[in-house]
């Protein structure tokens, strides 16, 4: 196991230096923007890959030109083939990150046990005003890998053949 991980570190080394890097947006010039993705631990210190069932945290640097009210933003995970799994949104009701007149802000969405098994996922971004129109939008920002877990977790994921990792547990009631 310890030799995937090293192949997984080596083989995530992006042409944006760095293997938490996950995206850094090619058109800089565009007014609404999400700049930048990194995946970090829960130290907020640079993560070269995820593992299921542990803590992950997405940053994303996001850049606009105006205040934007009931701005959002949405943070898609598919699989590698485009396969929809989750869609995050900020919500602006509860967190405003675009209430400043203009300016760039990092938002982190942290997800306490990432709920994916071992492969690798890829990430579309977009900034929205709530339920009215995309602002920008990438569908393509980014691979990440999910390596195999710790030894005391993969007993929970050794025979899941689908990409979600969901923590359960079966209860058996017999009838009398």
């Amino acid at each position: 196991m310890q030799a995937i991980e090293i192949y997984l570190h080596q083989g995530l080394d992006t042409s944006y230096g760095a293997p938490h890097v996950l995206y850094v947006s090619p058109d800089s010039k565009r007014d609404y923007c999400v700049e930048k993705i990194e995946l970090l631990d829960e130290d907020a210190k640079p993560k070269p890959f995820a593992r299921p069932l542990e803590y992950a945290c997405f940053r994303l640097r996001c850049r606009f030109p105006e205040r934007i009210v009931r701005g959002t933003l949405l943070l898609e995970i598919t699989t590698d083939q485009g396969v929809l799994l989750c869609k995050l949104e900020t919500n602006p009701d509860d967190v405003c990150p675009f209430d400043k007149n203009s300016g760039v802000v990092s938002i982190d969405c942290e997800i306490p046990k990432l709920p994916l098994t071992e492969g690798r996922y890829l990430l579309r971004v977009g900034l929205a005003i709530h339920n009215v129109r995309l602002l920008c939008y990438q569908d393509n920002a980014g691979y990440f890998n999910v390596s195999a877990s710790a030894p005391e977790k993969y007993e929970l994921l050794r025979d899941l053949r689908g990409p979600l990792a969901i923590e359960h547990k079966w209860l058996i009631k017999r009838e009398k």
